[in-house]
């Protein structure tokens, strides 16, 4: 398919901004059936140069015009349209056939694979022809195999000039391809610290983890079995019968501490020391009742009582030694006058 803008190519060089010749990778670029080996790199040149044939031209081998042409890009590329230029006198190819992303293909694969696309070429000695590609097809092609198999009836095919046109998408599948995945380590790559000359190396870092891991696996623990041997001795020194003894100490120790009751003695506890003059009221006006109304057992506290049963008072209770009371014969026990 020729191109059709409306305007002529030339003046105005459509494709020279659109050409893929940059991303071409001319080093690994090769073909099949070439009379001079290396010459099919002499055919990608910028759109300018394109019809400048007094330089090296692709040529197959006398008498068997198929070419098979593989090129490689340095990334992904669109791929929009084709553009051959072929020798004259019939010797132009007169077919393409062209494979995507597929390496080492030879003829014999060539023949037998379906093709991406094909075209039935024409005679395009000026340049002003392109072959639209399908152009969904032709997304992310990372290299293009070109296969011409016959001519225009020449006994070879001549081909001056291969461009291509699209652009490119800037992702290098280099990058990828030498990506090394280490299944097995290689020794060489992993020196040691003898061979570095100090520092641990990654093999030592790992060599060295290993062994704590296996240690402190194996070993077994000595600070719960310490632990358990001190407290053995610890339980055999204290037997039931000390305990017993320790009991019976805090029991006296208990009873030692206990303080007396302030009902049973007259000495005025903590509590009353700040009420002293209080009580001693309280016990002069009680005796003078006593004296007024005669003995009677306090309600407050018990009285003491002899082994016949007789209850004991004081002298001050009693009276004795009074000007008003006692001093009689019958006094203190067998008298009347007190009661």
């Amino acid at each position: 398919m020729a191109c059709t803008h409306d305007h002529s190519c030339e003046d105005h060089d459509c494709s020279s901004s659109w050409s893929l010749y940059k991303h071409i990778d001319l080093s690994k670029v090769t073909a099949l059936n070439e009379a001079n080996p290396g010459s099919v790199k002499s055919v990608f040149k910028a759109w300018e140069e394109r019809l400048n044939s007094a330089g090296e031209h692709l040529e197959s081998n006398e008498g068997d015009p198929e070419l098979l042409v593989y090129i490689p890009f340095t990334s992904d590329v669109k791929i929009k349209s084709i553009s051959i230029v072929g020798g004259a006198d019939g010797t132009s190819p007169s077919k393409l056939r062209v494979f995507i992303n597929r390496d080492g293909i030879d003829f014999s694969d060539a023949q037998s694979m379906q093709p991406v696309q094909e075209w039935d070429l024409v005679e395009n000695l000026h340049g002003m022809l392109e072959y639209q590609t399908r152009y969904s097809k032709f997304q992310s092609v990372a290299n293009i195999t070109l296969h011409f198999p016959d001519s225009f009836g020449g006994d070879t095919t001549q081909i001056h000039y291969i461009g291509f046109k699209g652009e490119a998408t800037q992702l290098k599948r280099d990058v990828v391809a030498t990506i090394v995945y280490e299944i097995t380590p290689n020794p060489s790559d992993h020196k040691t610290r003898a061979e570095t000359g100090g520092g641990l190396s990654h093999v030592d870092k790992i060599q060295l983890m290993a062994k704590k891991k296996k240690s402190s696996s194996t070993e077994t623990p000595k600070n719960p079995e310490n632990k358990q041997e001190e407290s053995v001795p610890e339980q055999k020194q204290s037997p039931a019968p000390k305990k017993a003894s320790n009991e019976i100490d805090e029991i006296f120790a208990g009873i030692k501490r206990k303080k007396p009751d302030p009902k049973d003695t007259d000495e005025p506890n903590g509590d009353e020391i700040l009420k002293p003059k209080s009580s001693k009221k309280k016990k002069i006006k009680k005796s003078k009742e006593n004296r007024d109304e005669g003995f009677s057992e306090s309600s407050s506290r018990p009285r003491k009582k002899t082994a016949d049963g007789f209850t004991i008072y004081t002298e001050e209770e009693l009276g004795i030694g009074k000007s008003d009371a006692g001093n009689t014969p019958l006094c203190p026990f067998d008298c009347d006058c007190c009661f």
